[in-house]
C-alpha cells in the first residue's frame, strides 16, 4: 500500500488517513491475537514443530537466566510439581547455578506432553575451564506451557 499526499488530497486526506489507520489497526490487532495465541498456546495435539519451537524457546530462556546468575528467574521455569517439592531457598542452595558460560540447544524430541531437550553446556570446573557436556532435560506440558522438571 502506498500513501501519497499532495495539496489537493490534503482536504480529503483526513478521511483517507482514518481509513488507512483503521485498516492498519485491524491488521495490527489480528497480528497481536495470532502472536498471543501462539504464546503459551501449545497443547498435546499441537504440531511437532510448534512443540519443539515452544520448548526450545523456554529452555533457552531458562539457560539465559542460569548463565546470568538469576536463580529466582530460573526457578520460575520449574514445573509446578518441582516447585511444590522444592522451595526457592532450597533450589538456590542445591542447584548448580554458577560457572556456566554458554548453553546451546542441540535437539528437542517431543511426545504429546513431554519433551526431552538436549543442551550443550560449556562450564568451568574448579580444576578446568571451558568444559563442554551435553545434558538432557525433561520438560512437561501443562496448561499450554512447557516446564522444566528438576531432578533432585
Amino acid at each position: 500500500m502506498a500513501i501519497h499526499a499532495n495539496a489537493e488530497d490534503l482536504g480529503k486526506g483526513n478521511a483517507r488517513i482514518g481509513r488507512v489507520l483503521a485498516a492498519g489497526g485491524v491488521a495490527a490487532a489480528a497480528f497481536m491475537l495470532a502472536a498471543c495465541a501462539s504464546l503459551g498456546g501449545v497443547n498435546a495435539e499441537s504440531p511437532l514443530e510448534a512443540k519443539q519451537a515452544a520448548v526450545t524457546e523456554r529452555a533457552k530462556a531458562r539457560w539465559q537466566a542460569v548463565i546470568a546468575g538469576e536463580p529466582d528467574v530460573a526457578y520460575e521455569f520449574l514445573s509446578p510439581g518441582s516447585r511444590a517439592s522444592t522451595s526457592l531457598p532450597s533450589y538456590k542452595s542445591r542447584a548448580r547455578l554458577v560457572g556456566f558460560q554458554s548453553a546451546d540447544i542441540e535437539s528437542a524430541a517431543c511426545e504429546p506432553e513431554v519433551c526431552k531437550v538436549k543442551v550443550r553446556v560449556v562450564f568451568d570446573h574448579r580444576l578446568m575451564k571451558g568444559l563442554s557436556s551435553v545434558v538432557e532435560e525433561t520438560w512437561v506440558l501443562e496448561k499450554g506451557q512447557y516446564w522444566y522438571v528438576w531432578r533432585l
